[in-house]
């Protein structure tokens, strides 16, 4: 059986001396294993479209263990991205997190929508990177389902507090008073990183392109986001997270985090 769907190609394995096997997030199936013969070979009219972040028109077959390609029509390599090396680890995050999230087979249509839609805001050369990133951070939890609740304590319900924390167990604010109440990993979050999660977690995409974001709360917003979706998943091997914590050491990042990441 054909299936024709949208991808957006999340990984491209060498399968001996010309296939691949790919990780394929599609819009009609979901994740799922693809293999790609003869898609390595130089003069493959499939090369474009299997090549990582590469958003594609495919074809795909249904096999007994696995689907194959038939076709494949790259509609947005996404090459800008691979060009710039800290949007690239910005974009390898991004991708882990969507396939540590998504169910082989499973659509989920909003959080394609989502991966296109920061994609193509990275690819933008006056995209504040690290804004769309942690805007993509907080529409992540909003949209699976385990956005923190931030309208008051989770314990008793207060909406005033000299000090915050967020309890990454229960998904919830605990304010000074009920933290002695608290027995799991928590981080303390500021009132100015409660009130941009909460806009993060509502704007449109076009709102934060161009968003300045204080270097220390972005910090701490990203902290948090971080910690709580590896606890919520209950993961924490992300690669690309290693090597985007390398790239905030760096000179180069420092010197361009104030021009236009």
């Amino acid at each position: 059986m054909l299936i024709q769907t949208e991808g957006i190609v999340l990984k491209n394995r060498k399968y001996q001396e010309s296939d691949g096997i790919l990780v394929i997030f599609t819009r009609k199936l979901g994740k799922v294993s693809v293999m790609a013969k003869g898609s390595r070979r130089s003069k493959s009219k499939m090369l474009s479209a299997v090549q990582p972040l590469s958003y594609s028109d495919l074809i795909l077959y249904k096999g007994k263990t696995m689907y194959s390609l038939n076709s494949g029509e790259s509609l947005k390599s996404h090459y800008k991205i691979r060009e710039d090396l800290y949007r690239l680890t910005l974009a390898s995050y991004i991708v882990e997190l969507v396939e540590a999230i998504t169910i082989e087979g499973q659509s989920n249509n909003r959080l394609f929508s989502l991966l296109l839609e920061v994609l193509e805001g990275l690819e933008e050369a006056d995209t504040k990177a690290d804004s769309l990133y942690l805007w993509f951070l907080a529409q992540y939890v909003r949209l699976n389902g385990i956005q923190p609740a931030t309208k008051g304590c989770s314990i008793c319900e207060s909406v005033s507090s000299p000090r915050w924390r967020l309890d990454f167990e229960e998904g919830g604010l605990v304010c000074d008073k009920c933290f002695s109440e608290v027995y799991h990993p928590w981080k303390t979050i500021s009132s100015k990183g409660i009130k941009l999660l909460n806009y993060l977690a509502n704007a449109p995409c076009e709102q934060v392109k161009g968003l300045d974001i204080h270097p220390k709360l972005h910090s701490e917003l990203e902290e948090i986001l971080n910690g709580y979706i590896q606890h919520q998943l209950d993961y924490r091997n992300f690669k690309s997270l290693k090597m985007l914590k390398e790239w905030r050491n760096t000179e180069i990042f420092l010197k361009k985090r104030g021009d236009n990441s």
